[in-house]
């Protein structure tokens, strides 16, 4: 056998080969997949929104009759805003605190159940809390979802200032200083 034959013989086999293997491995069909993976980030985000302004002012009222004491406070303008999406079995609370203790006045606050145009499982709020330095759980329960942004979506709050009676030796007629009311959204 001469070299030229040889060596077509090796081409013709190695062509073979190549197009038995495309023909066995490499064959499109009418199907084709592929996978995807969906990845959803855990989230937690808490907002304060207000109906005129997020800072508020509770004006205590001076009564009408000598002898009484000052009229309560109070204020509804407040709403949370949530957008939570939680790990399967998971529940989030939501938290409350004041920045410093107070004399002679208790701040209150109480939550409304969710109201608005989101969407998801919402957490029971609790009752009333007179707000201290210490994380007390407002709303608990709450799975994913979001509320909805702005007034009038989310949790309304309803706050009230209230004259503590034991206390009351250390109130002192000011503009008022500014306290921090700070809420929380747990992991």
């Amino acid at each position: 056998m001469n070299k030229n034959t040889k060596h077509n013989s090796q081409l013709i086999l190695v062509s073979l080969f190549f197009a038995i293997t495309c023909l066995v491995f490499g064959k499109d069909t009418n199907i084709a997949s592929h996978s995807i993976k969906i990845v959803i980030p855990k989230i937690a985000l808490l907002d304060i929104e207000s109906v005129s302004a997020k800072d508020i002012t509770l004006k205590m009222v001076p009564p009408s009759e000598p002898g009484n004491s000052l009229v309560d406070a109070m204020d509804k303008s407040i709403w949370l805003n949530v957008t939570s999406v939680a790990e399967s079995g998971s529940l989030r609370d939501i938290t409350v605190k004041l920045d410093k203790p107070m004399k002679g006045i208790d701040l209150l606050v109480v939550s409304d159940v969710y109201s608005g145009s989101g969407y998801g499982k919402w957490g029971v709020p609790l009752s009333e809390i007179t707000i201290s330095p210490n994380d007390q759980t407002l709303i608990n329960g709450i799975k994913s979802g979001v509320t909805g942004d702005g007034a009038f979506n989310g949790f309304n709050l309803k706050y009230s200032a209230q004259i503590v009676d034991s206390d009351y030796e250390n109130l002192h007629s000011s503009t008022g200083g500014d306290i921090t009311v700070t809420y929380t959204i747990t992991h």
